[in-house]
């Protein structure tokens, strides 16, 4: 399951999501090498979406995410990245998340990978080019 790369996903003519979903449900992911793997799954769906946008896989990312526990305040902001990610391509962005990717910002100064995804996320390109 963790092998699948976007390449595969798109490919493959038979993959079983609700499969991919029900064995997520069933792992212990406070451990931290599998949540990678996990979150890795996910933006490999997302991946696959930007190619054939194909709404099943963003479904199937925002449901993997929606299984991570919460967690250190840092793995905590790439998750509500990751999320935000689907939202927006899905154009589903609340305020609510435009309001919480703010306050992620206010506490991830130190890193400049997180805040330029938040800022390309609410669409700051002014800071975007400040930091690429």
């Amino acid at each position: 399951m963790f092998f699948l790369d976007a390449k595969t996903i798109i490919h493959a003519p038979f993959i079983n999501y609700l499969a991919i979903r029900e064995s997520i449900k069933n792992l212990n992911l406070e451990q931290i090498e599998l949540r990678e793997s996990i979150t890795w799954l996910a933006l490999n769906f997302i991946r696959a979406y930007d190619q054939i946008e194909k709404t099943e896989f963003l479904d199937l990312a925002y449901d993997i995410l929606e299984e991570l526990p919460e967690s250190n305040e840092e793995q905590n902001i790439r998750l509500l990245i990751n999320k935000a990610q689907i939202l927006k391509r899905r154009r589903r962005m609340s305020p609510i998340v435009y309001q919480d990717l703010l306050m992620a910002l206010d506490n991830c100064k130190n890193d400049t990978f997180s805040q330029f995804g938040i800022y390309l996320l609410i669409d700051d390109n002014v800071k975007v080019k400040e930091i690429f």
